[in-house]
């Protein structure tokens, strides 16, 4: 008698769905589902890592709160009968959120732009208005989750209880996380590295945090000192969060409730015209005249974005990607193209760049230690660092870039790799350097991992797109394939 259960499915195969998909895929007039995969994405950031995102911050304000009650104890009385620590936890607690919630967005862009892979988050059917909506909420979460764990934490040292207006706390934390949301996608869309980062979050959201009478009350200070406080949206946050929390406030609740409302409106706009017009995230449009004997299309705007498969197809065809042996179908991916290794490969002294005027066989006759054969594949031993031929080539016009991406159609290597060119020439020949180990925390610390093996034709991902600058595509590789 047949058995009624179903033939187990071939490994890399997938059930055939009971209802046929419908392609193309109709999206309505929110992409609900976008929106809800770039929530959970910038969720799962910081959970993943919980101790450093939620646990550290909490330790922090426990830091802080231990010292005040060292400092001070009870011998200062800020607001009535109300002793310092009991005034201080909401303070505490409010900036905590802030910080965090300005974190998430900010470190969400910058570390994309760095790793090279804010591509994820642009080449997507989302609008920028599901985009702002899916990073701010993703801030204001861990801003809540944070706050609402250092609220537990630090309530029990400042003996609070039960919230005096809950109401007016939560609405305060919600507006307030929600404004350094905004804030953090501001600072990450400008900053373009880790420095330019640190330079807004010390010399701004910090400035702004300690003193928005987190540790004081307003009304302590001597004119016009106390007026520039009030101009500060941070302590109008705070200020609210504590009259929530304790019932005590330096300044009118309304007044407080406006003021942060005008702000995020303000910087939701902000946020959402900077989204739109793809500023410090897309080349930026701009006109070509002819130079000298090339050949440019005269006072043309180019248009900026990915080209799709078809126009890869027709790079192909044009000789702008070439190889030596003809690309596949199968290399074709929606907006990109998997390249190939090479049969040769070569042992190096240490990783390098070739250098402006240098191509790297010049370079390889410094440092190579001796050439492999990778025709019927090689084992690549750790801590030793390899140099790679691939199979394509290219020739791509002034108006194309090429941009190498880490992620691969075929899996990926636990290998640090990444991808060099000739210096300024116009030498046709990639190269890819393999370090076969874990990629370090530094590049300098030992390899953790076991031997690789390799062979021709295993492929890597490259896209390629229209440039809005003359810049050779070759100098805007940068460079990390598996």
């Amino acid at each position: 008698m047949p058995s009624s259960r179903p033939a187990p499915q071939k490994a890399g195969h997938y059930p055939v769905p009971n209802k046929p998909i419908v392609r193309p895929v109709q999206i309505g007039r929110v992409n609900w589902v976008g929106l809800w995969t770039l929530y959970m994405r910038e969720v799962r950031r910081f959970t993943k890592v919980a101790m450093q995102t939620v646990g550290a911050p909490v330790i922090t304000s426990m830091l802080f709160m231990m010292v005040f009650a060292v400092a001070v104890g009870d011998r200062a009385k800020l607001a009535g009968d109300i002793d310092f620590l009991t005034f201080l936890v909401p303070g505490l607690v409010m900036m905590t959120v802030l910080q965090n919630a300005f974190a998430n967005t900010s470190s969400s862009l910058v570390v994309s732009k760095v790793q090279g892979n804010i591509v994820d988050i642009l080449m997507p059917p989302v609008a920028a208005g599901e985009l702002l909506a899916g990073l701010a909420a993703g801030g204001m979460t861990r801003g809540i989750a944070v706050g609402i764990v250092a609220a537990i934490v630090l309530g029990a040292f400042g003996d609070i209880g039960l919230p005096a207006a809950p109401f007016a706390a939560i609405c305060f934390l919600v507006l307030g996380s929600l404004a350094l949301s905004f804030a953090g996608i501001l600072a990450g869309v400008w900053a373009n590295k880790f420095d330019e980062m640190a330079a807004i979050t010390n010399f701004v959201i910090q400035p702004l945090a300690f003193l928005s009478g987190t540790f004081y009350s307003v009304d302590r200070l001597p004119p016009p000192f106390d007026l520039v406080a009030t101009l500060n949206p941070v302590f109008y946050a705070i200020d609210g969060f504590r009259f929530g929390m304790i019932g005590v406030a330096d300044r009118p609740v309304v007044t407080g409730l406006l003021v942060l409302v005008l702000v995020n409106l303000v910087l939701g706009a902000l946020c959402y015209r900077v989204l739109a017009s793809g500023f410090r995230l897309k080349a930026e449009p701009v006109r070509q005249k002819a130079e000298g004997k090339r050949d440019r299309m005269k006072d043309a705007e180019m248009n900026d974005g990915i080209l799709p498969v078809q126009e890869i197809r027709d790079a192909i065809a044009a000789g702008h990607i070439a190889a030596t042996i003809p690309p596949t179908e199968a290399q074709l991916q929606p907006a990109s193209m998997d390249l190939r290794l090479g049969t040769r490969g070569w042992r190096v002294r240490s990783s390098f760049l070739p250098g402006s005027g240098i191509d790297v066989a010049r370079k390889l006759d410094k440092f190579a230690m001796h050439e492999i054969d990778l025709s019927d594949g090689a084992v690549l031993e750790r801590g030793c660092v390899y140099i790679v031929e691939l199979q394509e080539s290219l020739a791509l016009p002034d108006t194309l870039s090429a941009l190498a991406n880490p992620k691969s159609s075929t899996g990926r290597l636990d290998v640090f790799t990444r991808l060099i060119t000739d210096g300024a020439t116009e030498s046709r020949r990639l190269h890819m350097v393999i370090m076969a180990g874990s990629m370090p925390r530094f590049p300098r610390a030992p390899f953790r991992c076991w031997y690789a093996r390799v062979r021709a034709c295993r492929s890597c991902v490259c896209g390629a797109g229209q440039a809005a600058c003359r810049m050779p595509p070759w100098r805007r590789c940068t460079a990390r394939s598996d």
